[in-house]
């Protein structure tokens, strides 16, 4: 799956046929000979935003991991500990 690249210019001409064509991956908005933009469908941008949601999880709690080995006598109140999850 490439990346398909446009003008502004040709975005504003052609935007249902560049809507479409993140079907099959994103779309990079050209401005004068540079990239000012990306044109992903809402499936991919709603996925990439929940596998960043994940990894900055991950990292909290890698850090969390590593202050309480730094400090194995930490003590976490339960209750604003599954507050802070949501659970």
């Amino acid at each position: 799956m490439g990346t398909k690249e446009t003008s502004i210019t040709q975005l504003r001409e052609n935007l249902a046929k560049y809507l479409d064509e993140t079907r099959q991956g994103p779309v990079r908005i050209m401005k004068h000979s540079e990239t000012a933009a990306y044109l992903v469908s809402a499936s991919e941008f709603e996925e990439l935003v929940e596998k960043m949601e994940d990894l900055m999880d991950i990292i909290e709690g890698t850090r969390t991991l590593e202050e309480i080995q730094k400090n194995p006598n930490l003590t976490v109140d339960a209750e604003k500990a599954f507050k802070e999850l949501g659970l």
